[in-house]
């Protein structure tokens, strides 16, 4: 039977192995470039690159440009995760150097603490194993469509709608060379996710451990302070044991807030990028369900819904640990305390009404009721109405913002020309002159000097706009 220490260190070597796949150098301390890095950023940028592309060769047929940005937002997540680690590397490094010290190799087979590190190094251990079954047979996801379209209609198609620049996938050899960088992209992308999720997962797990730490060490104190010996005072070495393990506690509780303090601020910056990209994401493929008979884009909408899913999840249970720290302190027989405890006490109980856990940015925190919010925007309207409302609301602000500025300054214009420069001197009266001659160019907020940002131009962009949709559901209708 396999110790604690062996399952945590058969799970340390998969997200090192991982990292080394990509290049990321978490834990091999690279700095500047190395050759993994070197394709794994290559790979990402021909991703998004070739995307792009394909989307300019299709941009006469608007449902068709659609379809091939269907992973776009999975590519740009991918993208701002990897990044993100680079950045991020000494400090996770160091977090989980932390991890081992504390836990794993303070808490050996002897401990009064071992079952539960035993526990929580088993659930470690076969989530990863859960993850990478999960992510790698999402391929037969991919497949799905080619070989539907193959068997049903005899059409070859490619796994999923990103063609290389200047290369003839209908032809045998460009078609095998195209399925052959999708797959690559595809390899790259899962060793991505799971260097992330399962890093993700890391952390969460270990967080709940250090919070059943605390909850067993309380346990154990409440039973020293229910002793007749230290109710009554006499037995000093019972004194003793409460006052270590009391000073045991504290510090083990200022352990967890700080944990969760870093590994919120370390996935902040990956939790907006998940959330934002995927609720994107899933709506253009909801869209691209609604407008077309595209099959790719069920099996593209199941993997981002499971991707948005898995952050949400983690973010649940960590709330879910920490209330059950908060209740243990609050069921805690702190009047068995003495006075100066008491007071360490309330200061304790003060810190556990601010809650830890993971958040999107600062934003929000990751939870189900973020979680619910999300899926009551995809699921309670169509996706096509939530999908025009961000963008409409997004473009609508700039315009506003244009039209403010240009009746401010009109009103500044309009005060000039009504001022009584005839009433001035002559030299007063000149000066007035290349005043005025320089309000005849009105300051405007523009668009690169191309447009001025006001209604005129907001009509004109909504008459285009409302033509493309008319030409959408005149296909829709065909």
């Amino acid at each position: 039977m396999r110790s604690a220490m062996e399952f945590y260190n058969a799970s340390f070597k998969r997200l090192k192995i991982s990292s080394r796949l990509l290049g990321a150098g978490i834990w091999e301390k690279y700095h500047g470039f190395n050759w993994g890095r070197i394709a794994s950023v290559t790979q990402i940028l021909l991703f998004l690159a070739f995307h792009v592309w394909t989307g300019y060769k299709y941009r006469h047929n608007a449902l068709e440009m659609l379809e091939t940005q269907s992973l776009i937002c999975t590519g740009a997540a991918l993208m701002i995760k990897y990044f993100t680690m680079i950045r991020n590397g000494d400090p996770i490094r160091l977090l989980t150097g932390t991890i081992e010290s504390e836990m794993y190799i303070k808490y050996s087979e002897t401990s009064n603490e071992y079952p539960v590190v035993l526990k929580y190094s088993r659930v470690l251990y076969f989530l990863g194993y859960i993850m990478m079954v999960g992510y790698f047979s999402s391929l037969s996801l991919i497949f799905v469509n080619p070989l539907f379209m193959y068997f049903t209609e005899g059409r070859i198609m490619l796994l999923f709608f990103c063609e290389i620049p200047y290369v003839d996938w209908t032809v045998t050899r460009g078609y095998w060379g195209t399925i052959t960088l999708q797959l690559a992209f595809y390899v790259t992308g899962v060793c991505g996710l799971i260097l992330v999720d399962y890093l993700c997962a890391y952390f969460t797990i270990n967080g709940l451990l250090y919070v059943d730490i605390l909850r067993f060490h309380l346990d154990e104190l409440s039973e020293l302070l229910r002793d007749p010996g230290y109710q009554r005072r006499t037995a000093t070495d019972v004194i003793e044991k409460v006052n270590h393990k009391w000073r045991q506690c504290l510090v083990e509780h200022q352990q967890v807030v700080e944990y969760f303090d870093k590994f919120s601020d370390l996935w902040s910056m990956i939790n907006l990028a998940q959330v934002g990209c995927s609720v994107f994401g899933i709506c253009a493929n909801m869209l691209i369900i609604f407008l077309t008979d595209w099959y790719a884009a069920y099996p593209i909408l199941f993997a981002l819904f499971i991707d948005l899913s898995v952050h949400f999840v983690l973010g649940a249970v960590i709330e879910g640990k920490v209330d059950e720290l908060h209740i243990s302190l609050v069921h805690f027989p702190w009047y068995l305390l003495d006075d100066r405890r008491q007071k360490e006490y309330k200061l304790l109980l003060l810190r556990a009404q601010q809650p830890s856990g993971m958040s999107i940015a600062g934003l929000t925190p990751v939870n189900y009721e973020t979680y619910t919010q999300c899926c009551f925007l995809l699921t309670y309207w169509y996706s096509t109405y939530c999908f025009l409302l961000v963008l409409f609301g997004e473009l609508t602000i700039y315009f506003i913002i244009g039209h403010f500025a240009e009746v401010k300054l009109d009103e500044m214009y309009s005060k000039i020309v009504s001022m009584h420069w005839y009433n001035h001197p002559v030299r007063e009266q000149k000066e007035f002159l290349l005043l005025f001659c320089r309000q005849q160019r009105p300051m405007l907020l523009t668009a690169c000097g191309f447009i001025h940002m006001n209604f005129e131009t907001y009509m004109s962009v909504l008459r285009g706009l409302y033509q493309f949709f008319v030409m959408i559901m005149q296909y829709s209708r065909n």
